[in-house]
C-alpha cells in the first residue's frame, strides 16, 4: 500500500541553501525541449528548472523557440539547434552537439514540447543512454520511448519518468482505463522492471521507486488541470534531481510542492496572490530606495497578510532558502501575533 506523503515531510528533505555559495554550488541542468507548435513548453520547463534552484540552466532548442524564451528568461543559457523542416522541431543532426553539452551537466530534461516525430525519437534514443547524468523523461520523450523495444536509460545514473495515464498506457501496452484501475501496482511494477522512478500523474500522483516503495501525494486540486502544468513539474523535478542525492525522493518532493502550491492558493486566487506578491516587492524597493521610512513596506505587508497567504508563503520561501528581508519577517511576525491573540487559533481559525 502506498505511503502518504505530506508537506512537512517534504520540507524536512529540501536541501538547504547555504549563505556562502555561488551558482556552481547548485549544479547545471540541460533541457531539450520545444518545437514550432509548442514553444511555450520549453519556456515553462526552463522556468521550472530556474525556480527549482538549479545553479545554471541551459536550453537546447531551435532558434525560433529560443527567440521566444530568452526575453522571458534571460538567465537561461542557449544551445541553438538546427530545425527539422516538416514540424519545426529539433533536428536529429543536433544530437552530437547536445550529447557533448549534457556531459558537463548534472541532470538532463528530455521531451517537453519536442513533438512526436522521428527526429525526437532519434534524439531520445541517443541522449537518454549517453548523457552520463540523471535523466528526466517527459512528454514527447515518453511517447518516443513507448515505441522502442526497451526504455532508454542512462548508465549508472537515475532515470525519472513523468507519465500521465495516457503516456503510461502507451508505455505498458494497456488502455487508460486499465492504468487508472490499477495505478499503484502498475507504477510499482514498471519502476521495478525498468530500474527507474515513476511519477504517475493524476488526482493522487504516485511516486514509485525501483526498490518497490510507492508514495502517494494527497494534496492538490483542479487548478493544475491545464496545459503547461506538466512542463513546469518536469523542470522542478529536474532541478531537484540536480540538488538531491536520493533520486526518487525528488519525485516525492516535487509532487507535493507542485500541488501544495495549488492547494494553498486555491486556483481561483492564483492571480490575486501574484498581484499581492508584486505589491510587496515593489513596496520593499520603494521603502529601501525612495521613502526609507518603512510606511510603504508596512502598508504592503498588511495587504499581504490580509490575503490569508502571507505566513505560508514566507515560511515556504524560508524553507527553500529564498532571501526574505528581515524587516518584512519582523513586521509579519508582529501582525501574526496580534491577530492570533484574540482567538488563539492559527490562520484565523481556517
Amino acid at each position: 500500500m502506498a505511503q502518504a506523503i505530506t508537506r512537512e515531510t517534504v520540507l524536512e528533505l529540501l536541501p538547504p541553501r547555504r549563505q556562502e555559495t555561488h551558482k556552481g554550488s547548485y549544479g547545471k541542468a540541460l533541457a531539450v525541449a520545444g518545437c514550432a507548435r509548442y514553444r511555450g513548453a520549453a519556456a515553462l520547463a526552463a522556468e521550472g528548472l530556474l525556480r527549482g534552484g538549479a545553479g545554471l540552466v541551459a536550453l537546447a532548442s531551435t532558434e525560433a523557440v529560443l527567440a521566444g524564451v530568452i526575453p522571458r528568461l534571460p538567465e537561461c543559457i542557449c544551445l541553438p539547434c538546427p530545425q527539422e523542416a516538416q514540424h519545426g522541431g529539433i533536428s536529429r543532426t543536433a544530437g552530437k552537439r547536445i550529447l557533448e553539452a549534457s556531459r558537463g551537466c548534472d541532470a538532463l530534461l528530455l521531451g517537453p514540447g519536442m513533438g512526436n516525430t522521428e527526429d525526437t525519437a532519434a534524439l531520445v534514443d541517443l541522449l537518454a543512454p549517453g548523457a552520463g547524468c540523471g535523466v528526466v523523461l517527459d512528454a514527447d520523450g515518453l511517447n518516443a520511448a513507448a515505441a522502442m523495444d526497451a526504455l532508454p536509460r542512462p548508465v549508472n545514473a537515475p532515470l525519472v519518468i513523468t507519465p500521465h495515464p495516457g503516456e503510461m498506457a502507451r508505455l505498458c501496452g494497456l488502455t487508460v482505463a486499465e492504468v487508472e484501475a490499477g495505478r499503484e501496482g502498475i507504477a510499482a511494477g514498471y519502476a521495478r522492471a525498468n530500474g527507474c522512478v515513476v511519477v504517475l500523474k493524476g488526482h493522487r500522483t504516485l511516486v514509485a521507486g525501483p526498490d518497490g516503495q510507492v508514495y502517494k501525494n494527497t494534496t492538490g486540486n483542479a487548478g493544475l488541470s491545464r496545459g503547461g502544468s506538466g512542463d513546469i513539474l518536469a523542470g522542478l523535478l529536474t532541478a531537484l534531481l540536480v540538488l538531491m542525492v536520493m533520486d526518487y525522493v525528488t519525485g516525492i518532493m516535487c509532487a507535493v510542492i507542485d500541488r501544495e502550491l495549488s492547494s494553498s492558493v486555491g486556483f481561483r486566487g492564483i492571480f490575486k496572490k501574484v498581484l499581492i506578491l508584486m505589491l510587496v516587492g515593489v513596496a520593499h524597493i520603494v521603502d529601501l530606495h525612495v521613502v526609507r521610512s518603512g510606511e510603504a513596506l508596512r502598508s504592503a505587508v498588511i495587504c499581504f497578510y490580509l490575503s490569508n497567504e502571507g505566513v505560508s508563503v514566507l515560511e515556504n520561501a524560508g524553507h527553500l532558502g529564498l532571501p526574505i528581508p528581515e524587516k518584512l519577517k519582523a513586521i509579519l511576525a508582529q501582525l501574526h501575533d496580534r491577530i492570533e491573540e484574540p482567538n488563539g487559533t492559527e490562520d484565523g481559525g481556517q
